[in-house]
């Protein structure tokens, strides 16, 4: 699976930003360099996460295992370019069963331990999985029993690896590693293929330079605009545009939304996703976060907000980031978040949804007043509170917006 067209491709180990380093030979080298020393070791709570006992490897003995569990995987039919599910806490198997699809030229697809039912079902279907490494048990949960269950709505899932349940005894019977030998001699990766799925989430940094931390979590360096020692900053473009001319902004206090180009840039999602081509006609990345140029110098782009989280009325942007910080300091309130709401004349409103503090109950009035104390201009504040129990979230605690948004609109 090539990730990026060969001009790209070209372009960049032309600059020297891309080489031909593969993780597997990375690996070997490794084993070579540093021989007996301990390459990996279990967390001290491992028996809370996962059946087994408590290991420590050298270099060779990870290489080993990883040989072994890649012989395993090709006699169960998995061979290069497909992709394998891996649901396993950060023990020594993840690491593993990491390497040892990659040595086969198969697809990782990493599941994060906190997802069930919904999450891997869907998730299974879009990336197309052939094969699934998880766990007898992680922590009290019987991740392989749900999975199992789950096995009917995943049509491409054709084998499930257990460890805990069988898979260790089979790591540790496959001596005869044949297979193993003959699948390599005639596999040639290449650094353009697909290594891993990822499900994305969002992403934040820090720069340099910037003394407070409360102020440091907006800022971000503005490549180029400054000599930044570090290797993104000189091989990443980054501009600031309008999101709805698509023109690009250049003067300081004006957001927009930032897209990227670089060689450290995903080539994009999976055809199954349904999601849109992220990228504009520049073959810049849409980011989808609202930022604006600050500093003295200009060198630093403030975070302002996601562009889907901006309430936009009457031409006005309002942040809903912004006000969801004033109003999580309301002594009343536990948990807020703020969506627009549509409005026949100014196009979108704010709206305020909040859950209450326990045995506390809380008026827009309030809330209105407590943003007025704080010095928030009058277009920004909310218009509209809705009072809920709770804020419906993902498994990773990301409040669902489109879902709060899809409620105001019924």
């Amino acid at each position: 699976m090539g990730l990026h067209p060969e001009e790209r491709v070209r372009e960049y180990r032309d600059k020297g930003y891309w080489t031909d380093d593969m993780i597997d030979a990375l690996l070997r080298e490794r084993v070579r360099q540093f021989g007996d020393i301990t390459a990996i070791t279990d967390p001290l709570n491992r028996q809370t996460l996962l059946d087994g006992p408590f290991r420590t490897l050298t270099w060779p003995e990870l290489d080993e295992q990883v040989s072994r569990l890649a012989q395993v995987l090709l006699a169960e039919g998995v061979g290069t370019g497909d992709v394998v599910g891996i649901q396993l806490p950060n023990t020594v198997e993840i690491v593993v069963a990491f390497l040892a699809i990659v040595r086969i030229g198969a697809i990782v697809a990493p599941f994060p331990v906190q997802y069930r039912a919904w999450e891997l079902t869907h998730l299974s279907n879009v990336a197309q999985v052939r094969a699934f490494l998880t766990a007898s048990r992680i922590g009290q949960r019987p991740a392989a029993a749900e999975l199992a269950g789950l096995r009917p709505q995943i049509p491409s899932l054709r084998w499930v690896g257990v460890f805990g349940a069988g898979l260790d005894e089979r790591i540790a019977a496959a001596d005869d590693r044949a297979g193993l030998a003959a699948h390599l001699a005639g596999f040639s990766p290449d650094p353009n293929d697909c290594v891993t799925i990822c499900w994305t989430s969002g992403t934040e940094s820090t720069p340099k330079d910037i003394p407070d931390p409360a102020v440091r979590a907006q800022y971000f360096p503005r490549y180029r605009a400054r000599d930044w020692e570090f290797t993104m900053a000189r091989t990443t473009l980054a501009r600031i545009v309008d999101p709805q001319t698509g023109a690009e902004i250049t003067e300081a206090g004006v957001p927009g939304e930032l897209r990227i180009s670089g060689p450290g840039v995903f080539p994009g999602y999976l055809p199954a996703s349904g999601v849109p081509d992220p990228f504009d006609e520049d073959g810049y990345l849409r980011t989808g976060d609202i930022l604006e140029i600050a500093g003295d110098n200009l060198e630093y782009l403030r975070y302002v907000d996601r562009s889907k989280d901006m309430v936009v009325r009457g031409g006005m942007k309002i942040s809903a980031a912004e006000l969801e910080g004033f109003i999580a300091g309301h002594p009343k309130v536990a948990d807020v978040a703020v969506v627009a709401y549509p409005d026949e004349v100014l196009g979108e409103r704010a709206c305020a949804i909040v859950v209450p503090r326990p045995g506390q109950s809380v008026t827009l009035e309030e809330i209105v007043a407590h943003l007025r104390e704080e010095g928030i201009a009058t277009f920004k504040l909310p218009e509209r509170l809705e009072i809920r129990d709770e804020l419906p979230r993902n498994p990773l605690g990301k409040i669902l917006k489109r879902e709060l948004r899809d409620e105001l609109r019924q």
